[in-house]
């Protein structure tokens, strides 16, 4: 549940900053590091996730 929480809030901060072409959020969170991509496709943003642990 708290990856999924952490997903959802990576999500949000992603489409916020879809007004950038290409976005690079890196979020650090209770010592883990989120990455998300956030490509904006034809006024899309599609940002892709992924959790190092």
């Amino acid at each position: 549940m708290k990856k999924l929480i952490l997903m959802f809030f990576a999500l949000v901060f992603s489409v916020s900053s879809s007004f950038a072409y290409r976005t690079y959020v890196e979020i650090r969170a209770n010592g883990e590091v989120i990455s998300a991509w956030c490509v904006n496709d034809g006024g899309t943003c599609l940002p892709t996730v992924t959790i190092e642990e």
